[in-house]
């Protein structure tokens, strides 16, 4: 893409907007910064807070794919996991009896209910904009590989959720976190199944840019992490292993399918515009 040619609608620019914005925070919560480690509701590990912000880094990736390529099935596939996400947070934090020995959650439900009213907006909007002509259909390995992830974020997702201990390679300092990562990584699994249900490329591009800016960020931590911990005669090695995995295998299918010469549209595909 020519950089001095590119020209981009309002709503484009106001999606690219956002996705900077989302940095501020990204960087907060990996660089432990009180500011955003207020925006989680109880006192976290390192880790976690690493955790987080590589979400929020990956998705600001997602977005700034969807606000260069205006691509709205990938604004489509990121609104459905923040609904899902935020719902099921707000729910949560509703339920939360106020006790003094706790800190109160009320505001941080409201907000998790505006973003997830926010995220069902953009849902309805990026379903109600015209396809793109773009209508080249996802490579099947990109395609089995988010089925994989799906199954996996929704089985680690319940299990947070119900609060099964070793899902994650570290300890949760507070209990409660762990169903609030359940949702996101519940709501991740969306992200996914949206390529799924509706497999053109256009659809799935989006995603890849957040796992490779996810993997990015949390790796290096990660693996300083691991080094230390599989040295530990009790440390979860499964857990470690497993996920090393996972983010390496991540990095190299976007890295594979972001290549220019294979992310690009076969010659001759994509000339006619095919329904969502």
């Amino acid at each position: 893409m020519n950089v001095l040619r590119f020209k981009a609608s309002p709503v484009q620019y106001g999606i690219m907007v956002l996705g900077l914005l989302l940095l501020a925070p990204a960087a907060g919560f990996v660089l432990q910064e009180p500011w955003a480690l207020s925006l989680w509701p109880w006192a976290e590990r390192e880790l976690t807070y690493v955790l987080l912000g590589s979400i929020v880094a990956a998705t600001a990736a997602g977005l700034g794919r969807v606000g260069v390529a205006a691509e709205w099935g990938g604004l489509a596939a990121g609104a459905l996991s923040v609904v899902m996400t935020a719902t099921g947070a707000a729910y949560f934090l509703f339920q939360m009896p106020v006790h003094k020995s706790q800190p109160d959650v009320r505001l941080h439900a409201w907000a998790a209910l505006s973003i997830a009213l926010i995220g069902a907006l953009l849902f309805v909007w990026s379903q109600r904009r015209p396809p793109e002509s773009d209508s080249s259909p996802t490579p099947p390995p990109v395609l089995i590989s988010y089925g994989v992830f799906v199954v996996l974020l929704s089985f680690a997702g319940m299990a947070l959720i119900m609060r099964v201990s070793g899902i994650l390679p570290w300890r949760l300092r507070a209990g409660f976190s762990s169903v609030l990562l359940g949702w996101i990584f519940v709501g991740n699994a969306f992200y996914f199944f949206y390529a799924l249900i509706f497999p053109h490329w256009r659809n799935a591009r989006a995603q890849l840019w957040s796992l490779l800016v996810f993997v990015l960020v949390m790796l290096p931590f990660y693996a300083a992490y691991a080094v230390e911990a599989f040295s530990i005669p009790r440390a979860r090695t499964l857990s470690l292993a497993a996920s090393l995995v996972a983010m390496i295998y991540s990095a190299a299918l976007a890295a594979c399918y972001l290549w220019p010469s294979r992310s690009a549209p076969p010659p001759g595909d994509g000339t006619d515009a095919a329904p969502e």
